[in-house]
């Protein structure tokens, strides 16, 4: 009976020990690789999310330099946004490097950029035709005359949003 089982076990059990050695490394090479794609697509994803915030950032300083000239009609403050709005457009060509053979990211990337389109020269437009129109009456105009120790007309102070969500009695 020893016999028998030591030749079962010479003829199927020891040629067997190389397939499974030979099927254990595919599996672990396969381990491996999948590992190495998700580290990659980890990599891609953390520079995608880092180039969005520069866009972010940009965006922020070109929200300010909107807010700052209208509030104050200083072209001083112009600068910051026309620096921000001239990095804008190598920063999505960079963001279009990230997200290349990624067609949902480029589709994304797509409606951001129509988007920053449509929304950045809008506020410095309305602001500068408010200030032409009416430089006496303006924020900027009445922000200017406070600095040298004149009181708030009462327009600009109506037009000045309350925390409260109301507008200022005029």
């Amino acid at each position: 009976m020893q016999a028998r089982l030591r030749r079962i076990f010479q003829t199927l059990v020891i040629p067997s020990v190389p397939a499974i050695l030979l099927i254990v490394n595919q599996m672990l090479a396969a381990q491996f690789s999948d590992a190495r794609t998700l580290a990659d697509e980890a990599e891609q994803a953390h520079l995608l999310r880092g180039q969005l915030s520069t866009i972010l950032s940009t965006h922020q300083d070109i929200e300010i330099g909107q807010r700052s000239y209208v509030l104050t009609g200083e072209p001083v403050f112009l600068e910051p946004y026309a620096r921000a709005e001239a990095r804008l457009p190598g920063e999505f060509a960079a963001l279009d490097t990230l997200a290349a053979g990624r067609p949902d990211v480029q589709a994304a990337v797509g409606e951001m950029r129509a988007l920053a389109r449509r929304s950045t020269p809008t506020a410095i437009s309305r602001g500068s035709a408010i200030m032409r129109r009416s430089p006496t009456r303006s924020m900027g105009a009445s922000t200017r005359a406070t600095r040298a120790g004149a009181t708030t007309s009462p327009t600009s102070a109506a037009c000045v949003p309350r925390a409260g969500g109301g507008s200022r009695p005029t």
